[in-house]
C-alpha cells in the first residue's frame, strides 16, 4: 500500500471467500502496473475492472485521490463501491450477500471483523488536521498487534516471523 508520485493511494489485500483456486497472478503485480500510471482514482478503478478478469487472484483494492476513493472486491465477480469521506477498514474478507460460509470461512470472518473493530477504535486517536501525524498514526495502525499477538492482531506475525 502506499502513493504514487501523482498522489494516487492504492492498497491491496486478499479476499479469503473459501473457493479453492489456481495459484494465479498476485495483484502486487496489479498494483505496480496501475499505480505509476493513473493519477485519479476513477482511471484506476476503471482500468483495474478490466485487468482483475485476466486471471488475478480473488482480492481486495482501495484506490484513493484527493477527491475520490473507490473500494474494488474482486471474488466471484467484481464489486465497486465509491467511498465516502472518511474512516474505512477493509480486511481479508469482505463478505457477498448471499454467500454461503464454511465453517473456516466464518473463522476468518470473525477474525477480520475482530481486526476491523481494533481498527477502527485505533482511527479514532488518529490527527486528522495534520498531513503527517495522520499518516503516522495509519502506519501504527498497520503494526498494530492488539493485546496479543495471534490471527486477531492487525499485523499478523508468522512462524517465520514475518509481519503481513
Amino acid at each position: 500500500m502506499g502513493f504514487n508520485e501523482r498522489g494516487l493511494y492504492v492498497a491491496v489485500t486478499d479476499q479469503h471467500s473459501g473457493d479453492v483456486e489456481a495459484v494465479k497472478k498476485r495483484q502486487r503485480k496489479t498494483h505496480l502496473v496501475y499505480a505509476g500510471n493513473f493519477s485519479t482514482a476513477e482511471e484506476a478503478t476503471t482500468f483495474l475492472k478490466e485487468e482483475i478478469k485476466r486471471g488475478y487472484r480473488k482480492g481486495n483494492f482501495v484506490l484513493l485521490d484527493e477527491n475520490t476513493g473507490f473500494h474494488v472486491l474482486y471474488d466471484i465477480d467484481v464489486i465497486t463501491r465509491e467511498l465516502e469521506r472518511g474512516v474505512h477498514v477493509i480486511t481479508n474478507l469482505t463478505p457477498l450477500p448471499g454467500m454461503e460460509m464454511s465453517p473456516q470461512v466464518k473463522e476468518i470472518l470473525e477474525r477480520a471483523e475482530a481486526r476491523e473493530n481494533r481498527g477502527l477504535r485505533l482511527a479514532e486517536e488518529i490527527d486528522t488536521k495534520d498531513l503527517e501525524r495522520g499518516l503516522k498514526g495509519l502506519q501504527g495502525i498497520a503494526a498494530d498487534h492488539g493485546e496479543t499477538v495471534g490471527r486477531r492482531s492487525i499485523v499478523i506475525t508468522t512462524k517465520r516471523g514475518s509481519g503481513r
